[in-house]
């Protein structure tokens, strides 16, 4: 919200004959795939091959193998286990302290696989097992797999038990953030031009899932606008200049719901819209692992309006951004982007609609930000936003065709991530306000200059981010510091960063301790002139908690084996998860020297 005058605005391997044939045309395929593929499918394709290498690594057995070197080793009684996977014995070879045979045995294969081109290497809980010599880069892609066997250390004779959740029941949030959007509702010499602003954002709700409570909060581009709000085209209510709904299960169901919001003039201020604080928030129960909505496009709401839209879309990418793409459908005759980075925007290009299509591709975009000094690794792992004026934008103007941005609209971003983004369990959840202090006193007693939050991360837990949507009021004229952080570590400082004035989202991930195993902090510090609406703001936390347990303890009965492998899944899905079918298994153990996991295994590749 920013206060202007009058007026006050919200913007708040070689293997026998059937096994041989199968991975030779899936190597043939990756190599060929290497060779012709352009440049801007080449992340994509890279990381469809180092999957594929690791995966096929995890599935072949040692017994399929006709390769000379694994023979070999067989023969001199160096692998005990033949129906160990290629992956599983390079693993047990490093966990029994035989480094030269993995690493031997891993370049026996990834050479043969790989092409010589690239760099590359396999990694084992961040040990590098083997690499072609080629100095690793920071721009790579990744793939992990979580193999389980029998830990080190362990008694040597005994039953030793591992259980994997089957069915399970968790209590999870989805949650809807509205964007910045706003067009005009007022002639450009004064008063009430007509127009309606109509905002649809698409919320979809997991199949199977039971709804236990849910709120939509609203904030207009201007605190007097006149708004009305619709789900699946049913009035909830309206307002002026915002509303709070709640218990609005009834209207929900599962699969695709729509939120609408109808802005109109009020008593006269300039737009209406979106501030980019509004959200709906939705807690839910569901029998599903995976709920993390796709990170790699991110959809426009639809917009309806009979005058120039601007939309703000914010963007906060999980990880190294390799390329980016946006594409609008929308009813105009031109379309401008530009691309807001801390507080400042940086031109890309306007140009013309066609059949109702206009886009920018990975090119355009990375040349315009090269040619400013800002490459994507800055944009990375933090908020930066695309802005899109629906032809020439005038925050007053008379009501003219219709403007329209259809939901079909997004940004497609390639990134890369050393992260199992889908093989654990996602969990999101609201972090509430710890603190809060410095009022701005006044009809604005709600604002304040320094707030903090406190969450606590589970120790068996991968964080993937920090996100927050923050209803904000910042005095035109004055040039307040800035300072957020997160476990005391500085995430940005104004000065000698640059003032951002609509300090509307802030994200961060764990890079350096910013999100620790058990309790964690998030403040947020301004000078005079600027603040936050702590009680209208929304901060929440998404991690991933794993499925299963690896082998344990080792014990004299098959049963108690198996019993302290449940009693373990259980420990480790915590308060967050309930397994309503666990699986089980034992194995025996015999004169069997030290073995190992579970473990990490890693694949890196990258350029050389």
């Amino acid at each position: 919200m920013e206060l202007m005058s009058l007026w006050c605005r919200s913007k708040g391997f070689i293997f026998t004959m059937d096994a041989l044939i199968g991975v030779s045309i899936l190597v043939l395929t990756m190599v060929l795939l290497f060779q012709l593929h352009t440049t801007p499918s080449h992340t994509e394709q890279t990381r469809f091959f180092v999957r594929d290498t690791i995966n096929t690594l995890a599935s072949i057995k040692v017994s399929e193998s006709n390769n000379p070197y694994v023979l070999d080793l067989m023969s001199a009684g160096l692998i005990s286990n033949p129906n160990n996977t290629i992956l599983e014995q390079i693993g047990e070879f490093w966990a029994n302290g035989d480094q030269d045979l993995a690493k031997n045995l891993s370049k026996e294969f990834l050479d043969d696989i790989l092409p010589d081109e690239y760099g590359y290497g396999m990694w084992i809980d961040d040990d590098m097992i083997y690499n072609n010599s080629v100095p690793e880069k920071s721009q790579r892609v990744i793939y992990q797999r979580v193999v389980s066997g029998i830990k080190k250390g362990r008694p040597k004779e005994g039953y030793l038990g591992r259980a994997w959740a089957t069915k399970m029941q968790k209590n999870n949030t989805l949650i809807v953030k509205g964007d910045v959007i706003t067009s005009s509702v007022r002639r450009w010499w004064g008063g009430n031009n007509g127009n309606k602003v109509n905002i649809t954002y698409d919320m979809d709700i997991p199949a199977g899932a039971t709804l236990i409570d849910s709120y939509w909060f609203i904030e207009s581009a201007w605190t007097d606008n006149n708004i009305d709000a619709y789900i699946n085209d049913v009035h909830v209510g309206g307002g002026t200049g915002g509303a709070l709904f709640t218990n609005l299960n009834s209207y929900l169901h599962d699969g695709h719901n729509a939120l609408t919001v109808v802005g109109s003039y009020g008593s006269g201020g300039n737009e209406a819209g979106d501030d980019g604080a509004s959200h709906f928030v939705l807690n839910y129960s569901i029998e599903k692992m995976n709920t993390l909505e796709n990170l790699e496009r991110k959809y426009f709401a639809q917009v309806v309006s009979h005058c120039s839209i601007r939309y703000k879309k914010p963007i906060f990418v999980l990880g190294d951004i390799n390329s980016l793409f946006v594409n609008m459908s929308i009813i105009a005759t031109t379309a401008e982007l530009r691309i807001a980075y801390r507080g400042t925007e940086y031109d890309v290009s306007q140009k013309n609609v066609v059949d109702n299509n206009v886009y920018w591709t990975d090119n355009e975009i990375k040349s315009a930000l090269n040619s400013v000094g800002i490459t994507y690794e800055n944009l990375s792992n933090e908020y930066f936003w695309f802005v899109v004026d629906v032809d020439t934008y005038h925050s007053r103007e008379n009501y003219g065709a219709e403007r329209k941005i259809f939901n079909t609209s997004y940004v497609e971003i390639k990134f890369s991530t050393t992260k199992n983004l889908y093989g654990n369990i996602d969990l999101t959840k609201v972090v509430p306000i710890d603190s809060y202090s410095d009022s701005a006193g006044g009809s604005f007693s709600q604002f304040y200059r320094n707030l903090g939050w406190r969450f606590d991360s589970p120790g068996n837990a991968t964080s993937l981010a920090l996100d927050s949507q923050l209803a904000w009021l910042y005095y035109t004229g004055t040039n307040p510091s800035q300072i957020a952080s997160a476990n005391s570590i500085v995430l940005y400082q104004h000065p000698p960063d640059p003032l951002i004035h609509e300090f509307a989202r802030f994200g961060y991930v764990n890079k350096t301790g910013e999100i620790v195993a058990g309790t964690n902090t998030y403040n947020l510090s301004f000078g005079y002139g600027y603040y936050i609406n702590p009680f209208n703001s929304l901060v929440d936390y998404t991690f991933l908690i794993p499925s299963q347990v690896g082998y344990g303890e080792t014990f004299s009965t098959e049963s108690d084996a198996k019993d302290d492998a449940i009693n373990r899944l259980k420990t480790l899905l915590g308060p967050y998860v309930s397994a309503t079918e666990i699986q089980t298994s034992a194995s025996s153990v015999g004169r069997v020297p030290t073995l190992w996991g579970p473990s990490l295994v890693e694949v890196r590749i990258w350029r050389q």
